[in-house]
């Protein structure tokens, strides 16, 4: 135990030497860190009370739906975050070069193992401790939650929740790598992907929040009524029920079920951890070993993987160097089994978005109801890109590791590499957008000309949203990192992604009077021209070419200034 408190000690304290190292582009990125997710919990504090000010007072649905829904959130949350665990923590086992410096000290493995799993556990949680901060405080502010509730729900309550999606994870992950001797390690992951779509999208048709609407309907005038026999059997058994049970008896000043509930989940962390624990001290050492013989064997087949389209010497209409660039990336992330396998995974998600959106059928005879889903549909999709970019491309330039400077030797620009990884994130994430406008305003607005609007808007978002996360991650690059995973959870990635966010939030407010005034003269007159699209296209492209041109002077001067 003196071993493990030693390490961690100094882990902490050479973090916060980093953090306070005097040069001017560490003091900047810590302090637009600290104020960026400082507003981004404040504004998600605002967002929480406003949501549940709309559920209770104007859609006045009631308690139990307010918090079924949180329920929902929540289980997502706790999938995702579990699933995120999975892919970090392997490379934090099993890729990290502080394992392999520690393996060569005296130092137990099961003490490495507890070492490297409470620092996979705080390295991830940033993002998701915000998360729930605002909604644990925005909840208790609207139903009056004395002052000594908040710090016990956040650290008592909501911690434990993710420590026991990170023990699941832990769990899943050494059994996982330990099997691959049996089961290939493709299929292991086809695996667990299947699993974790099939388990949100049966929680999400079991609960759904229609049928949840419409049951609680049933009950009016007394929609604030206990009634849990709605809900499916097997809801009771999970944590975020355990939390959203919590809130509502704390709203009702019941605090005795409130500890039950309570007890319930820190009872089923201390269970998981202690078998997390067992599983490491059994498990940990005899899968590395393990580990070490797959990362020996997948390499050796993919010798001769590069033969064909892929073949960097092979023709092509580009120019050579921008060809055998292009062709790089994409063998690059080919190799990297958690990467296509992540990306498998998102498209998974994107279809059943997608088929659950084409079966919608709404009409709206509201200017504001009708701009309110059109900007609901318009961020989600935005969203969608936003996260696929986060994961995928902030770290393209990290991955180049030691392997850029020996590029740098290349006769040809430092531009073109960065505009080749560009080119080549930007074309892909354009098809993805365009697929996911056409199928979400085509199943609900008919109107042509909103249809191509659309479509010009969300183009200039993504090339923004492309040049945000690589001229951001070129100024937060991480060359000694080799697992992508890690650096798509960094403080500089999770910066980048509210900073996107602040963007979208931007380009929304500036669409919101258009597209309310088209409605309105749709509704009224029935007819409408494709003059009302000239302003909101015009600030769209300033705004858009301001951000991206800051974005992508940043990372060229970063990637001059490494190189």
């Amino acid at each position: 135990m003196q071993q493990i408190l030693y390490i961690l000690k100094y882990k902490i304290l050479s973090g916060i030497k980093v953090k306070l190292e005097y040069r001017w582009n560490i003091i900047l990125k810590n302090l637009a860190s600290v104020i960026i997710f400082t507003g981004f919990t404040i504004v998600s504090y605002l967002f929480v009370i406003k949501l549940i000010t709309y559920f209770l007072e104007e859609l006045n649905v009631g308690i139990y739906v307010l918090n079924r829904f949180f329920t929902i959130y929540l289980f997502i949350l706790f999938t995702t975050f579990c699933f995120a665990n999975i892919l970090v923590l392997y490379a934090t086992l099993f890729k990290s070069p502080e394992v392999r410096f520690l393996i060569t000290h005296p130092i137990s493995f099961f003490k490495i193992y507890i070492i490297k799993f409470f620092d996979n556990f705080f390295y991830t949680s940033a993002t998701f401790f915000l998360i729930g901060t605002a909604i644990i405080a925005g909840y208790g502010t609207y139903f009056g939650f004395s002052w000594y509730m908040y710090p016990l729900l956040v650290f008592g309550i909501f911690i434990p929740y993710m420590l026991l999606a990170a023990c699941i994870a832990a769990i899943i992950l050494l059994l996982g790598v330990r099997i691959t001797e049996f089961i290939s390690i493709r299929n292991i992951t086809a695996i667990l992907i299947t699993a974790y779509v099939g388990v949100v999208v049966l929680f999400i048709w079991s609960v759904s929040p229609m049928t949840l609407v419409n049951r609680a309907l049933i009950e009016y005038p007394f929609i604030d009524n206990y009634i849990a026999g709605f809900d499916p059997w097997f809801l009771k058994y999970l944590p975020g029920y355990w939390i959203t049970e919590m809130m509502y008896w704390l709203a009702q000043n019941h605090h005795l079920k409130a500890l039950f509930y309570g007890g319930q989940l820190l009872v089923s962390v201390g269970i998981l951890f202690s078998i997390t624990v067992v599983v490491g001290r059994r498990y940990f050492y005899s899968s590395w070993l393990v580990s070490m013989q797959v990362r020996e064997v997948v390499p050796s087949a993919r010798r001769n993987s590069t033969s064909g389209v892929l073949d960097l010497y092979g023709s092509s209409v580009l120019p050579r160097p921008v060809s055998v660039l292009i062709k790089r990336d994409v063998l690059r992330f080919y190799r990297d089994t958690a990467q296509w396998t992540h990306m498998v995974l998102i498209f998974l998600l994107i279809a059943v978005f997608m088929f659950n959106v084409a079966k919608l059928e709404i009409t709206f005879l509201d200017p504001f109801l009708m701009t309110l889903l059109y900007l609901v549909f318009f961020l989600f999709n935005a969203l969608i890109i936003a996260g696929i970019t986060l994961r995928f491309v902030y770290p393209m330039m990290s991955m180049e590791g030691e392997a850029l400077w020996l590029v740098r030797s290349a006769p040809f620009r430092m531009q073109w590499i960065y505009l080749s990884k560009g080119a080549v994130a930007g074309v892909s994430l354009t098809g993805v957008a365009m697929l996911l406008v056409y199928v979400t305003v085509s199943a609900v607005f008919s109107q042509t000309s909103l249809l191509w609007f659309t479509f010009i808007t969300q183009f200039l978002t993504v090339l923004t949203i492309v040049g945000i996360n690589l001229g951001l991650g070129s100024c937060f690059a991480q060359y000694n990192e080799k697992n992508s995973v890690r650096v798509a959870s960094s403080q500089g990635a999770s910066l980048t992604f509210l900073i996107v966010i602040v963007y979208l939030l931007l380009s929304v407010s500036l669409y919101v009077p258009f597209i309310t005034g088209y409605f309105e003269r749709l509704l009224v007159f029935s007819v409408h021209t494709v003059t009302w699209m000239t302003t909101p296209l015009l600030l769209s492209m300033t705004l858009s070419a301001f951000v991206l041109g800051i974005a992508t002077t940043l990372g060229l001067k970063a990637l001059r200034d490494d190189v």
